[in-house]
């Protein structure tokens, strides 16, 4: 056995030795320095995984940022798609009231026409637009009373149906 060896196990032989005299060993100091040690090791690769989890928050609040702004500008983009068509729909809608009030000659026909029409149109297949075109080609041939009545035959025809 090596030099070095000999002294070391002979030293832990005495030291085993003298706790079991009664004279304790002093275990607290070495454990001490391992505890501190260990401390040190966990600060150190404790700013490490800060730095790490610190960077992982930041992208994942990059990421929700980048969501809510993307949902944000969506729906201010609909909003104004919607505001436009709003717009487009009552600019129609005037303009329609305008060449019905002209061609008939009297604003109460020209609105009771379109609420009719409007209601024609809510109980048929047509559209409200198709409705509105039909009606203002006819409005020169058929009187506004009977409007709503030619347009229904005009739809039966078109599709096959007489009730």
């Amino acid at each position: 056995m090596p030099k070095r060896a000999r002294d070391a196990s002979g030293r832990f032989i005495k030291g085993f030795n003298d706790g079991l005299q009664g004279n304790p060993i002093n275990v607290q100091s070495p454990l001490d320095r391992a505890f501190n040690s260990a401390k040190s090791i966990m600060r150190s690769q404790g700013a490490g995984m800060a730095d790490i989890f610190k960077g992982i928050f930041q992208g994942i609040g990059q990421q929700i940022t980048g969501i809510i702004s993307g949902a944000v500008s969506a729906g201010i983009g609909a909003l104004k798609d919607l505001a436009t068509k709003v717009i487009d729909i009552g600019s129609t809608a005037e303009n329609l009231k305008i060449a019905f009030t002209t061609i008939i000659g009297d604003g109460q026909k020209a609105n009771k026409l379109l609420a009719d029409m409007r209601q024609f149109a809510a109980q048929t297949p047509f559209t409200g637009t198709q409705v509105q075109s039909a009606a203002q080609s006819l409005l020169t041939v058929v009187k506004p009373e009977e409007m709503i009545s030619a347009l229904r035959r005009l739809g039966e025809v078109a599709s096959g149906t007489r009730s």
